[in-house]
């Protein structure tokens, strides 16, 4: 029995850590049997928890149940976790949920500030540390009611961040950070409740992600994703509406549809040199949009956003055959006449005629 459990888990199939500390133990393997006869030294490798999907769900909720039930009532857990993949955070959600563990508190450390190393782009700068305890009593929750604690829990805490992040420019958090940290605190929120109506938690637990579909879980953790694109506003825009005296950027740039925001963090991106297709995978999910058909070329380190000459015309197909998902950005986005416009330009046409589009655009 511990009355503090404190752990660095295994992040999906990430890193294999038993490989890694075989390496080590061929030198320190000797000297920790002669100080600490009584300590093992072997990586454990036939006990590690490996893989991914449902298989890697399963392992690590036997294990943080283990821990709980050598924890008392009063006892406390605190668990470190980066990885960049939002399913993934998921999935530790659903471990803390069935391991009887409740998210109590959030909170993310700058460990990767600019300067610090060679690396660049959008990579994740923070760890997250959460404090679990005991679930205690058996509190029935319904999304309806859930999804606006939601939103309320994740406002305040990329409110907090974005803010130490202007006071502290060098803790440099990315917007991935702030999409992992609205992962983090649906967790909090979610884990304080026994069972939610509409989840079956072993069935999530045990389900491949291929056959999952469309839980409420996942609603909601979307949901906490969509609240902080909100305030993922790129800084030229930023810029550009304080100079204007617009107002709150942050209202301005949620009339924005998840298409036309999708595209100018894409086109941000790639000025910073990130073209990894995985980045431009988040922000689509993250924004709820089909992404792939906003996207040049896919390839795994050379994705880009679409150029004007490769969207159809706006025009170019009946507005009830598109699907509903893309109707704003093809046919009533400014953005996408915008596009438009600067196709009829690259394609050598009179500037009169791309300003005449644009007068004329609908609902524009």
């Amino acid at each position: 029995m511990c009355d503090l459990w404190i752990t660095n888990p295994p992040y999906a199939d990430a890193v294999n850590y038993e490989e890694l500390s075989e390496f080590f133990l061929a030198w320190y393997a000797p000297h920790l049997k002669a100080a600490f006869p009584e300590w093992y030294a072997d990586s454990m490798r036939h006990r590690a928890v490996k893989g991914a999907d449902a298989p890697f769900r399963i392992a690590m909720a036997e294990c943080y149940r283990n821990l709980t039930e050598h924890m008392p009532d009063d006892g406390m857990q605190v668990l470190m976790f980066t990885h960049k993949s939002t399913d993934v955070w998921e999935d530790l959600a659903l471990i803390m949920w069935s391991a009887g563990l409740q998210v109590k508190q959030v909170w993310s450390v700058a460990t990767e500030t600019p300067g610090a190393g060679i690396r660049t782009g959008n990579y994740v700068q923070a760890t997250y540390n959460m404090e679990l305890r005991k679930r205690t009593g058996d509190q029935v929750g319904f999304v309806d009611f859930i999804t606006p604690q939601v939103k309320r829990r994740v406002t305040e805490v990329i409110t907090r961040e974005s803010q130490v992040d202007t006071g502290l420019p060098r803790c440099g958090y990315t917007d991935t950070d702030y999409l992992l940290a609205a992962q983090a605190v649906a967790a909090e929120v979610v884990t304080g409740y026994a069972r939610i109506d509409g989840v079956d938690l072993d069935a999530e637990l045990r389900t491949p992600n291929r056959e999952r579909g469309r839980s409420a879980l996942r609603t909601l953790t979307d949901n906490a994703k969509r609240t902080a694109t909100d305030f993922l506003v790129p800084p030229a825009m930023d810029r550009a509406i304080d100079r204007a005296h617009v107002g709150d950027v942050y209202q301005f740039w949620r009339q924005f549809a998840p298409e036309e925001k999708f595209l100018l963090k894409g086109l941000e991106a790639e000025a910073e040199g990130v073209f990894k297709l995985g980045t431009f995978q988040d922000l689509g999910r993250a924004y709820g949009v089909d992404y792939e058909d906003l996207l040049g070329p896919t390839r795994a380190n050379n994705t880009r956003t679409a150029l004007p000459e490769e969207l159809p015309r706006p025009d170019a197909l009946r507005f009830d055959e598109v699907p509903a998902a893309q109707r704003t950005v093809w046919r009533h986005s400014p953005l996408r006449h915008l596009y438009h416009a600067l196709r009829l330009l690259a394609e050598g046409a009179d500037p009169e005629r791309a300003v005449k589009h644009l007068v004329n655009a609908t609902d524009f």
